[in-house]
């Protein structure tokens, strides 16, 4: 296959279907209720202890971060479409390291859950939900300038690596400055990207929805590059893949 990176030829490491029952939970005996609200009310006071404050005038975006990764890969692993079964399987990369970014959610461009950045300013904080055994990763903004051909998309700057805590939502500072600007000659715009880069082994933070594999009106979608993208390394090879989302958060504040 050539996208991506994925090495052709190679048996997927698992296949999954629109009956795979993701997000179902089996029942609880009635006897253990009231201790699972006892455990999930102090689970949700440490939640809001360890929450950063959202700077005055910043615009949340990305993930709503509500549910938890449902999967077990990492760079090592590609999700694909599955053109005669139908859904996705899992396609041995070769890889170590990949870049992730949210397409937001399709059929809705109003929604706040995609990448691009509405205009000049700060990315204030970032947060990713992650599962048991986290990949170490890093925020990559990247550009992208979709009046020209072949210009999305080109890796600007990286931030710092960090490692995300296991099965919680990990929170961050950040100051990072994100560019939109227009053309007025040519009227281009280009526009940042705010991406996220698996930079060693581990577990990506994404999300397997039920229909994945398709492209339909309501479900999240991404794409994603392996190996990662570098700095002033143009990249327009990205897979694209509807009813999966990727789990990373971000705080935007508009200013120069």
């Amino acid at each position: 296959m050539p996208y991506c990176g994925l090495r052709p030829g190679r048996a997927p490491l698992a296949a999954w279907r629109h009956d795979a029952g993701w997000g179902l939970t089996p029942a609880v005996p009635d006897a253990t209720i009231p201790r699972m609200l006892r455990l999930l009310t102090v689970a949700a006071a440490a939640a809001a202890a360890l929450a950063l404050p959202v700077t005055a005038g910043a615009q949340r975006r990305g993930s709503s971060l509500r549910f938890a990764p449902n999967t077990s890969f990492g760079c090592e692993a590609a999700p694909v479409q599955d053109v005669l079964g139908g859904g996705v399987v899992l396609q041995r990369s070769g890889q170590r390291t990949c870049t992730w970014r949210s397409l937001g959610t399709f059929g809705n461009v109003v929604a706040r859950d995609g990448s691009l950045v509405p205009a000049n300013g700060r990315i204030t904080s970032i947060a990713v939900r992650s599962g048991r055994n986290p990949a170490p990763l890093r925020v990559t903004i990247l550009n992208s300038s979709p009046g020209r051909l072949g210009s999305c998309c080109t890796a600007r700057k990286f931030g710092p690596v960090f490692r995300p805590r296991a099965n919680r939502i990990t929170r961050l500072r950040t100051n990072i400055r994100v560019e939109r600007t227009v053309d007025t000659g040519t009227g281009v715009v280009a526009t940042d990207v705010v991406a996220l880069t698996a930079v060693g082994p581990g577990t990506l933070p994404v999300r397997v929805l039920r229909g994945a594999g398709s492209f339909q009106s309501g479900l999240p979608w991404v794409s994603f590059w392996y190996p990662f993208t570098r700095i002033n390394d143009p990249r327009v090879e990205a897979y694209s893949i509807g009813g999966i989302e990727l789990l990373f958060q971000w705080n935007f504040v508009r200013g120069r």
